[in-house]
């Protein structure tokens, strides 16, 4: 493995756990207060969820980049792309950390 990609993925992997997170509460709750969700934190959570989505995308740009066999990455990747393109599955992405 490429040095830079490993200490890459060292340093992102507590940052984009958080993110996971995070999205994944800002998903849940204007769902779970749902009809009174208040304005105010439906845009907020609209934020976060747009914000996090950008976190994984970068991340996932930055390994493609720093691969040297990028289509050998595309391959092996290809749980990460999914979850950058269909953003209800950031969550999932604790699941491969563990």
């Amino acid at each position: 493995m490429n040095p830079r990609l490993g200490r890459w993925e060292r340093v992102a992997e507590l940052p984009l756990m958080v993110s996971a997170i995070i999205f994944f509460a800002a998903f849940a709750v204007p769902i779970i207060w749902w009809p009174s969700t208040p304005d105010v934190v439906t845009a907020t959570c609209e934020v976060l969820v747009w914000v996090t989505w950008a976190a994984f995308a970068i991340d996932y740009l930055v390994r493609l980049l720093l691969s040297e066999q990028r289509w050998a990455f595309v391959r092996e990747s290809w749980f990460d792309l999914v979850v950058i393109a269909l953003p209800v599955l950031r969550p999932l992405r604790l699941l491969r950390l563990v």
